[in-house]
């Protein structure tokens, strides 16, 4: 899909995916292991680093999209994907604005690991009329949905 480079950044872009329902409720889309270094710069290093990511995308098409970014060993589990909440090894993106998922905050040195998945259920089939009024089953799973996604993260002394 879209790679990080090593100065943690990605350009805002527009991306499709497609959703392949399996038996479970939740489908991984994405997932990226990266690794935020101490920079020395100007003869001080820096080891915090402020981390945004935005992720924009079309409520009809994907209302069940989510962004999770855990760190270090944190293995991503399709059967319960929120269990790091609790443990809070773990952020959840937040709705920020309309169609927008927004990830900010505070990364110090070390293993972390970006990963967008859907919630399958939440994501109904959409019933349309054809000219002629005849119904037809549309599912979502079978289009092509864009997202548009932008991370970039600096360095704080």
């Amino acid at each position: 899909m879209f790679e990080i480079e090593a100065a943690v950044y990605c350009a805002m872009q527009n991306y499709h995916y497609r959703t392949k329902i399996e038996s479970t409720n939740i489908v991984q889309i994405y997932q990226k292991d990266f690794e935020i270094v101490p920079l020395l710069r100007f003869n001080v290093t820096s080891i915090t680093y402020y981390f945004d990511l935005q992720l924009g995308f079309n409520f009809l098409a994907s209302p069940g999209i989510k962004v999770l970014l855990s760190r270090g060993d944190y293995i991503f589990s399709i059967d319960d994907p929120f269990s790091c909440l609790g443990t809070k090894t773990c952020m959840l993106a937040r709705t920020t604005q309309k169609n927008m998922l927004r990830l900010s905050l505070l990364l110090t040195s070390g293993k972390y690991k970006l990963i967008i998945f859907e919630d399958v259920k939440a994501a109904p089939d959409v019933e349309m009329l054809d000219i002629k009024t005849k119904s037809l089953r549309l599912q979502l799973s079978e289009l092509e949905r864009p997202i548009s996604v932008k991370i970039q993260a600096n360095n704080v002394v």
